[in-house]
C-alpha cells in the first residue's frame, strides 16, 4: 500500500525534522499536506480514492461520536444551550458492535448498549494506563540517566532490566 507507507514515512520525517521541540499536530498535518500535493501534482504518487473515502468517513463517523455524547449531557442535564433540530438529530451515535444510528431513533435499549459500550471503554482504558503506568515507571529512570528515548536505546538502557544488570556486572 504505497499510499499509506508514504503518508507514514511523510508524517515522521516531518515531525522528526522538529527535533527535541517536537511540533505541534496542525503545523506538521501542514507540511506533510504541501509535500504529498507536491508529490501528487509531480506524479509521483497517486493516491487511492477507496483510501481517502474511508479515511473521511472514519473522521466524521468519530466527529460525530463526539457530538453524540455533547448532545445527551446538555438534553438530559440542560446545561448547555442547543436547538433541537433536523440537523442534531441525524448526527450518528455509536451503539456498539459496529452498530450506528442517528440521535432521531435511538430507544431506551440503545441508550442502555451505549452506556455498556461506554463502561467497557472505560474498563480497557484503565487497563491500558495500568499498562503504561508499569512501562512508564521502568522507563522513567532511563530517561532520566540518558536524557532521551534515542540515547537510551543507543547507550543499551532498554530494557531496564538488562542495562540494570549490566551494571550490576560491571560493579
Amino acid at each position: 500500500m504505497k499510499w499509506l507507507e508514504t503518508v507514514t514515512r511523510m508524517y515522521r520525517e516531518a515531525t522528526a525534522e522538529a527535533g527535541p521541540e517536537g511540533a505541534e499536530r496542525q503545523d506538521t498535518f501542514m507540511v506533510v499536506s504541501a509535500r504529498i500535493a507536491t508529490e501528487i501534482s509531480a506524479g509521483r504518487l497517486t493516491y487511492e480514492l477507496d483510501t481517502f473515502i474511508r479515511s473521511e468517513l472514519m473522521r466524521v463517523d468519530e466527529s460525530d461520536g463526539k457530538k453524540a455524547d455533547a448532545i445527551l449531557r446538555v438534553a438530559a442535564t440542560g446545561q448547555g444551550v442547543f436547538e433541537i433540530t433536523d440537523e442534531l438529530l441525524d448526527v450518528v451515535v455509536t451503539l456498539g458492535a459496529g452498530r450506528r444510528k442517528a440521535w432521531r431513533d435511538v430507544t431506551a435499549s440503545d441508550l442502555r448498549d451505549m452506556d455498556t459500550v461506554r463502561y467497557r471503554n472505560l474498563r480497557n482504558a484503565q487497563l491500558a494506563y495500568d499498562v503504561w503506568r508499569e512501562s512508564y515507571d521502568a522507563a522513567l529512570p532511563v530517561l532520566v540517566r540518558f536524557g532521551t528515548f534515542g540515547a537510551a536505546a543507543e547507550g543499551g538502557g532498554f530494557p531496564p532490566k538488562a542495562a540494570e544488570h549490566e551494571q550490576a556486572r560491571a560493579a
